[in-house]
């Protein structure tokens, strides 16, 4: 007999932590899942779903910081849920917590809007730094999917695309965002606001015509503009 769907929403009071909602049709990784992030009094888990229709709904309901997606559902097996939470709800950090991680579909997730790829073989502390990465805003790749990047951008036919002109500023932050740092992180380490990060994220995005950050660092590197782990690539010579 197949399993049945399953929807579950917490109720309780109100609370700063990040609300985090994990779908996946795994009941044992759930809970596992669920005391791990628990132990933190940084999150609350929310709500759990096991189906593509069911995460919708949660999420609609609860309006979580943080979605853990495994892409493999009752109801789907492919990148329907990521993409219908990347259209829905476009704020919602989505962290994927998978056993499929091939070349290709690793691609697929960032090009689809995911804010961190996990495989399902990962030890604990990593699932708690790849959680706080994306939670405070950057990107996270576990060993494989970084590796799958690398062989994609190494695979990849020339770009003909002409470089964008990028001033020493908007190199520096680009860079800084390929290494999976936040926003905050990054105002930081440069010494300027928030604000002006993300200024800089926008014309990064609008110089080179891509529409979410994983997206910007492949074809960053795809460009030579930045470097991807395993895999050497030329850097620019950026203007101002």
């Amino acid at each position: 007999m197949g399993k049945s769907p399953s929807l579950t929403v917490e109720t309780g009071p109100a609370t700063k932590a990040v609300s985090v909602v994990i779908v996946d049709d795994h009941p044992v990784l759930v809970s596992y899942l669920t005391e791990l992030l628990q132990r933190n009094e940084r999150y609350k888990v929310v709500g759990r779903a096991d189906t593509a229709k069911g995460a919708l709904e949660v999420c609609r309901e609860k309006k979580p910081a943080l979605v853990f997606l495994d892409i493999v559902l009752l109801d789907s097996n492919d990148l329907t849920c990521l993409r219908q939470l990347r259209l829905e709800f476009p704020r919602i950090r989505v962290l994927v917590f998978t056993g499929r991680l091939g070349t290709t579909l690793v691609g697929d997730l960032l090009l689809a809007g995911a804010n961190g790829i996990l495989g399902k073989t990962v030890r604990m502390q990593e699932i708690i730094e790849a959680t706080d990465r994306v939670a405070d805003g950057g990107m996270y790749l576990c060993a494989q999917a970084c590796d799958s990047v690398r062989k994609l951008v190494a695979a990849a036919p020339p770009d003909r695309t002409r470089r964008p002109e990028l001033s020493r500023q908007e190199l520096t932050v680009l860079q800084h965002i390929a290494a999976g740092l936040s926003t905050k992180q990054i105002a930081s380490k440069m010494e300027l606001s928030q604000n002006t990060i993300n200024a800089f994220r926008g014309r990064l995005m609008k110089k080179t015509g891509r529409h979410t950050t994983a997206d910007l660092v492949l074809h960053a590197a795809r460009l030579g503009l930045v470097r991807v782990p395993g895999l050497r690539v030329a850097t620019t010579n950026p203007t101002g």
